[in-house]
């Protein structure tokens, strides 16, 4: 399963994005993408706004995301 929140770096949190590796700075926003992996695992990945569609090219047409209310 995958999930996306949508948040902003509001504590100057040393956050880089997941598919440029440029940081993310201080009161930027930014998604989190969240997968739950078949064993269990959650993994976090923080990706920049203009990142996204690099990022959903890697997945599956049958991975389709969750998009959290919060």
């Amino acid at each position: 399963m995958i999930m996306i929140e949508v948040r902003y770096n509001d504590s100057n949190d040393e956050l880089y994005c997941f598919e440029c590796k440029d940081r993310i700075n201080l009161a930027e926003k930014y998604i989190v993408i969240i997968e739950q992996l078949y064993d269990g695992e959650i993994i976090k990945k923080p990706v920049h706004l203009d990142c996204i569609q690099e990022t959903f090219e890697d997945y599956e047409e049958d991975d389709e995301p969750f998009f959290s209310p919060t």
